[in-house]
């Protein structure tokens, strides 16, 4: 499995999950992020002063990078923990709040802002993607490949007013989400268009996101 949910799980220092709208961070978490995290979000030019503006952190408990997404208020209601050694499976952990089933990260509500405001929207499954992608269009990333209802709705006034573009990861997965988003999206009368491409949208220059974007 790619994504592991810590349902009910403990850490050394502190609980995954709280209360019915926040979760916190795991435990033994620090901002001083290590070099190899710090090489692997240049990688997809992330830097530290991003990194620090956006709240990632590293678990020295999970040796896993820390991604975390906010609610309108700025609590914690979600986050995400990447592994940097292939080795180390799976790809992602993740804490798990109730409200993290209605949330996505929104690149603009992170700061992030974009070069073209007017749209379109594009959908990203992980949260680099949508701080890659959200340089230059408005980026929200579902957390996954399920477009939950409550997801749905924290996306719907964005996608009605910028339309959408799904650039889910070019695997069996990704295949699956763009065909289910689009039905879901189609019921409530948004519709959408598929961006396919070799990579994953967080291995794109700003330059070539927005060639391939305008190409869509």
């Amino acid at each position: 499995e790619n994504l592991v949910t810590l349902t009910g799980r403990a850490s050394q220092s502190s609980p995954t999950h709280t209360t019915d709208t926040e979760t916190i961070w795991p435990g033994l978490t620090t901002g001083d992020l290590p070099m190899s995290a710090r090489t692997w979000l240049a990688s997809y030019s992330i830097s530290p002063e991003l990194s620090e503006k956006l709240q990632m952190r590293w678990s020295l408990e999970l040796q896993r990078l820390i991604l975390p997404c906010f609610n309108a208020q700025g609590e914690l209601v979600y986050w995400q923990g990447r592994s940097l050694e292939k080795w180390r499976k799976p790809k992602y952990l993740a804490g798990e709040s109730v409200a993290a089933r209605n949330v996505t990260f929104d690149s603009l509500r992170a700061g992030i802002n974009a070069k073209n405001t007017a749209g379109p929207l594009i959908l990203t499954e992980d949260i680099v993607s949508a701080v890659r992608v959200g340089h230059v269009f408005p980026a929200h990333a579902i957390l996954g490949t399920v477009l939950t209802d409550g997801k749905l709705a924290a996306i719907d006034a964005d996608a009605r007013s910028l339309g959408v573009r799904t650039w889910f990861d070019n695997d069996g997965a990704g295949t699956k989400a763009r065909n289910a988003t689009r039905r879901t999206l189609g019921l409530v009368g948004i519709g959408c268009r598929h961006i396919k491409t070799s990579k994953d949208p967080k291995n794109y220059s700003n330059r070539e996101i927005e060639e391939i974007v305008n190409a869509s």
